[in-house]
């Protein structure tokens, strides 16, 4: 399967004009609720690398559904059929609960036309970068090295990296919380590659995040991914998959539901003058965890 990073950039160096744009609260709830960039979704979309799922034609507003590959779930964009304007992006929960329910074969669909246009970008760049010169081979083994040339550098390197954790909060929203911010070495430029051999190599680093996370007051059942972000381009990420999305959903839901029951029992144990702070009943809920060790 092609590197839909690569496809992006792809895209980006083309220097077409998008007929989708966001708006500025589309952009502020992409950037949100997805690790892609308002730029790599209004080329989705204007590609049409997605699904129409609206039910009420004769309206200027269609429901676009999209596969993320980045977070490796679904969303549904909100767009104005005249201007191009995408008003939103909703979760599929956000949009079962506000407009109706995305099936399984709707995502699929989805799913698979994303797949189909990777290969298809794939193609027609092997296509356009097919050598003229007689000797294919060789020229094939010079870029080749030239390429792995550029990626190795003389001296040490350093990557400074977001650890956030995307979790389901009691309402039901998706989101994202920064952890912690490490400095990891390399002298290979790939990301990827860089921050799995962090993990072979720093035993700890599992014990810190389980500390930040209990120190930002998360809970684990309610975290399904978590994610690295390099700090100088943002959409260079590497995503460690906890738990499925409808796992956390259900756990988060769970945790809601112990808080409801749980404030209606302290109810009676609360006057205007004395009442429960929200860090206690937090407190409460939480599982107790060990600290990590040094």
């Amino acid at each position: 399967m092609a590197d839909a990073d690569v496809t992006f950039s792809d895209l980006i160096k083309r220097g077409r004009q998008c007929f989708a744009y966001p708006s500025r609260h589309a952009e502020k709830r992409i950037r949100q609720r997805t690790s892609l960039t308002p730029k790599e979704l209004m080329l989705l979309l204007d590609e049409n690398v997605c699904v129409d799922i609206s039910q009420k034609y004769g309206l200027s507003k269609r429901h676009l559904l999209f596969y993320s590959p980045k977070d490796k779930y679904y969303y549904v964009a909100l767009q104005n059929v005249n201007t191009g304007k995408v008003i939103t992006v909703w979760h599929l929960n956000y949009h079962r609960q506000l407009a109706w329910s995305v099936t399984q074969e709707q995502c699929a669909k989805a799913r698979k036309i994303y797949h189909d246009y990777l290969c298809e970008q794939q193609t027609a760049k092997a296509d356009d970068n097919e050598p003229l010169s007689c000797q294919p081979e060789a020229t094939a083994c010079s870029k080749q090295a030239n390429k792995r040339c550029k990626q190795v550098t003389a001296f040490k390197r350093v990557y400074k990296v977001y650890v956030k954790a995307s979790y389901i909060c009691e309402s039901g929203q998706a989101k994202r919380k920064t952890l912690l911010t490490l400095e990891v070495d390399y002298y290979i430029n790939d990301f990827e590659r860089s921050i799995k051999s962090l993990l072979k190599q720093d035993e700890t680093l599992f014990d810190k995040i389980n500390h930040q996370i209990w120190r930002k007051r998360l809970f684990h059942e309610s975290i399904y991914a978590i994610v690295f972000v390099n700090k100088k381009d943002l959409t260079d990420t590497y995503l460690i998959d906890v738990r499925p999305h409808w796992v956390a959903l259900e756990q988060a839901q769970k945790i809601a539901h112990k808080r409801k029951v749980m404030n209606r029992l302290l109810l009676d144990y609360q006057t205007p003058y004395v009442s429960l702070p929200l860090p206690i009943s937090m407190r409460l809920l939480r599982l107790p965890m060990p600290m990590p060790t040094s």
